[in-house]
């Protein structure tokens, strides 16, 4: 991946009126990846990382390798346990405190890997429409 500084921007916030100014990086990505390519905004991705602790990343590696192109896993901590050679209540932890932390939700029988932290696959169009799809109103995504 090659990163490209392009300069500053200004921006207006729709809500405040407040003028921002950011740097512009435009960054060229390869499509060719093993199983696509996964969206990752990283300073929150971190942050999650190192509040649930090293022990358990393996879960959450299991987890990003595992979800569809709808951000889901269809797989219960069960079967995550018995795939990784984790144990059971390990698994239970990790995913709890993913959904803690906001990174999973349980949507019917599926865990979903939330898209405002890590998109799999596809467009901006179809991620953005994923974010809302999964998104709760407490999540402060959308305030005004």
């Amino acid at each position: 991946m090659a990163s490209e500084f392009k300069g500053v921007r200004r921006l207006q916030d729709m809500a405040t009126g407040e003028i921002l100014e950011i740097d512009y990086v435009e960054k060229k990505l390869s499509h060719s990846l093993k199983g696509g390519w996964r969206r990752v905004y990283l300073a929150d991705f971190l942050q999650i990382l190192d509040e649930i602790g090293n022990a358990k990343i393996k879960v959450l590696e299991f987890v990003l390798d595992n979800i569809d192109s709808n951000n889901k896993l269809t797989i219960t901590m069960t079967e995550v346990a018995k795939k990784t050679k984790i144990s059971y209540m390990t698994v239970h932890t990790t995913f709890k405190a993913l959904e803690e932390k906001k990174l999973l939700k349980k949507v019917g029988t599926a865990w979903v890997v939330m898209p405002d932290v890590v998109s799999a696959f596809g467009s901006d169009k179809k991620n953005a429409r994923l974010l809302i799809d999964y998104s709760e109103d407490d999540r402060g995504l959308f305030d005004d």
